[in-house]
C-alpha cells in the first residue's frame, strides 16, 4: 500500500521511522497518529467536526478493509472469475445452438414427411374417387 499516507503531513507507514498507527476518518481521510492526536475529533484535511476514526490495521472491518487491498490483485481475481463465467456461458450458448440446430433438423424432416403424406393422401383420395365412380357405373 505505497499510496497510504497521512493527508496532513504526508508521512507514510514505515517511512523515516514513522511506524505509528494510521487512521481512516469518517470523512474518508487518512491521518497518522501524531496528526490525529493533535486535532482530535476534527479532520485536519477538511475541518469537519466530530469525526469518527478507525485504526488502519488487520482488525479493520471488511467493509473498510476493501479500500486498502492491492487493486491489481482485485482486478486479476475478477478477470479470472469473469473468464470462468464467460466460459460457462459460452458452453451454454454452444449447447443451445446445437439443440436449436437439432430441432431444426427434426422440423425439416417432419416437414418432408408431411409433404410425402400429403402427396400420398391426394393419390389415395383420387384413387378412392375413381373407385367410387367405377362402382356407380356397375
Amino acid at each position: 500500500m505505497s499510496w497510504v499516507h497521512c493527508n496532513k503531513c504526508f508521512a507514510e507507514p514505515n517511512e523515516n521511522g514513522v511506524k505509528g498507527t494510521f487512521f481512516l476518518t469518517s470523512c474518508s481521510h487518512i491521518s497518522c497518529q501524531k496528526c490525529y492526536e493533535s486535532s482530535r475529533n476534527v479532520c485536519h484535511t477538511c475541518k469537519k467536526q466530530n469525526i469518527k476514526v478507525l485504526r488502519i490495521d488487520s482488525s479493520l472491518n471488511k467493509q473498510y478493509r476493501q479500500y486498502f487491498v492491492d487493486i491489481s490483485r482485485v482486478i486479476a481475481s475478477k478477470m479470472e472469475e469473469m473468464g470462468k463465467i464467460r466460459k460457462f456461458q459460452d458452453i451454454q450458448i454452444q449447447n443451445l445452438v446445437k439443440g436449436t440446430l437439432k430441432f431444426q433438423d427434426v422440423v425439416k424432416k417432419s416437414q418432408e414427411m408431411l409433404k410425402k403424406y400429403e402427396i400420398e393422401h391426394k393419390k389415395l383420395k383420387k384413387e378412392n374417387q375413381e373407385l367410387l365412380v367405377a362402382l356407380k357405373k356397375r
